[in-house]
């Protein structure tokens, strides 16, 4: 009874930091791609063509958007779109959050084969969580300094690998009981 506890209080502290830590202690980028739609994409291209990025880039922070509009007289439309490291950490949360639930579900629920069942799902759910700051799933930005490559992926890892190796003991030991 006693190692239940254990196992599944170890379960939900992992599924706790999978949840929140993404969005409080290893946090993914704050960072946003500016996206450029429709019939401003050819003429800003071209502009930055003819005077550099950097001319381009003090045009905006002086007059805006809008300034750069009435200047070169053409329509640019932009919208800012969270990073993919930033739906990585979204998704993590909600990980987080249903292995924490099937931890607390082991703890309850006292069957052996319910345990099994729901340490196999947490495991299961690992797995996933470890693929989500990978390109398999979702991936990180690029960059090696980016924050999400220093901080948020290394974190999930270890604590997926974590889980697995846990929840794969557990299955262990709860099959070796079985038999016994």
């Amino acid at each position: 009874m006693k190692i239940k506890i254990i196992f599944g209080a170890v379960i939900i502290a992992v599924g706790l930091l999978l949840a929140v830590g993404p969005q409080t202690i290893f946090t993914a980028c704050k960072g946003r791609l500016n996206d450029v739609r429709e019939a401003g994409f050819k003429e800003l291209l071209s502009i930055v063509e003819q005077e550099g990025i950097e001319n381009v880039t003090q045009t905006v922070k002086e007059k805006g958007i809008t300034g750069l509009q009435k200047e070169k007289g053409i329509t640019i439309i932009l919208r800012e779109i969270p990073m993919r490291c930033h739906w990585g950490a979204r998704i993590e949360m909600g990980i987080g959050a249903m292995i924490a639930l099937l931890g607390l579900a082991i703890i309850i629920f006292g069957s052996a084969k319910t345990a099994l069942g729901l340490t196999i799902s947490a495991g299961f759910s690992g797995i996933i969580s470890l693929l989500i700051p990978t390109n398999i799933l979702i991936g990180v930005c690029g960059a090696a300094s980016m924050h999400c490559r220093t901080h948020f992926a290394p974190a999930v890892t270890s604590l997926s690998i974590l889980l697995i190796i846990v929840c794969a003991l557990y299955v262990f030991i709860l099959a070796k009981a079985k038999k016994d």
